[in-house]
């Protein structure tokens, strides 16, 4: 296949309008070629550095436009390293390692179909806030196994929104902890869990494999303001005593990244699920996986967002492993 036809069809899959028959095409043309796949990468980089350009344009005129209509006010340089905080993953430092990371993650799950996936749920702490014990509000966990994050409360049913399994779930009160230092500019709430993948070192070292994250959101409609749920993950390599400090650096530390958001309710008080899937590379000895609430439309000058009735609730990861070399031997015979 030529690189013009290839870069047709690039464009298609970038805007979820491929045909079954262009699939297949396009299917075959990643399998069948390494420089397909090389150009398949690179397009696709340019591609979401540019929509992350423009993501973070919008959300910072959603920021500033309603102060400088009602006075001069200049955004502070914290204010604007807060916004920054959001598009990390994306931004040109890390998006040699992290974008190719996701664009592998791409082409897996294109070739999911054809590879013997071996499926695994893995084992989190308090998957739907079942225990009596209430989330330490300490930011990231430096120990695996444990919820920690910002102000959270777990409830059982409130605001006309029931639990979506179990009797329980967390209610995200504010985006600061314990921690955080008085006078920031804080937007995103959090609930951060560590994973030690060391178990699976010898499954990791010879296989392909990624991670499937997925949390329930729920919120009551709240009038002026614009919310999002999102689920944000990242592999380090390292001691999960070191998790603060590498998720502070995540961009430059993690060895491979995904977030994703969705808008909080198009239908208030029903739940949506949002999945994220993360690649695993073998060196990988740590996960840290965050499930959050983010103010879209904060004003920088009122500081911590609250939060009046965001809510989460039945987080489950799966983990798929498929060995290539395995399942390209047997294809041949």
């Amino acid at each position: 296949m030529n690189s013009e036809r290839l870069s047709y069809l690039i464009s298609l899959y970038l805007d979820g309008a491929l045909s079954p028959v262009e699939k297949l095409e396009f299917e075959n043309a990643l399998l069948s070629s390494s420089a397909a796949r090389s150009q398949f990468w690179d397009e696709t980089k340019l591609h979401e550095q540019l929509r992350t350009v423009e993501q973070q344009d919008d959300l910072l005129l959603s920021v500033t436009t309603p102060l400088l209509k009602d006075s001069q006010v200049r955004v502070s340089t914290e204010a604007r390293s807060k916004i920054n905080w959001l598009f990390r993953p994306l931004t040109a430092a890390a998006a040699g390692i992290v974008l190719s990371a996701l664009c592998t993650s791409a082409v897996w799950a294109y070739t999911g179909q054809r590879l013997a996936a071996k499926v695994r749920a893995l084992p989190i702490a308090n998957p739907s806030f079942e225990s009596a014990e209430q989330m330490a509000p300490n930011g990231i966990p430096e120990t695996a196994g444990k919820w920690s994050g910002d102000f959270a409360r777990v409830v059982t049913g409130e605001n006309g929104i029931q639990p979506h399994q179990g009797k329980q779930m967390l209610r995200f009160l504010s985006a600061a902890n314990s921690l955080a230092r008085p006078g920031g500019f804080n937007y995103v709430g959090e609930a951060v869990q560590v994973l030690d993948l060391r178990p699976f070192r010898s499954e990791l070292s010879t296989n392909t494999a990624q991670i499937e994250i997925t949390g329930w959101f729920a919120s009551i409609p709240v009038e002026g303001q614009q919310f999002h749920f999102l689920i944000k993950a990242a592999t380090f390599i390292g001691d999960p005593k070191d998790a603060p400090d590498l998720w502070e650096d995540i961009a430059n530390s993690s060895l491979s990244l995904v977030q994703h958001q969705i808008p909080s309710g198009p239908t208030p008080r029903h739940w949506q699920a949002l999945t994220v899937s993360i690649p695993v590379p073998p060196a990988a000895d740590f996960l840290v996986f965050e499930c959050g609430v983010l103010r879209r439309t904060p004003r920088v000058t009122e500081g911590t967002a609250e939060f009046q009735g965001h809510y989460v609730d039945d987080i489950s990861l799966r983990m798929s492993i498929s060995n290539p070399s395995a399942n390209a031997l047997s294809s041949t015979k």
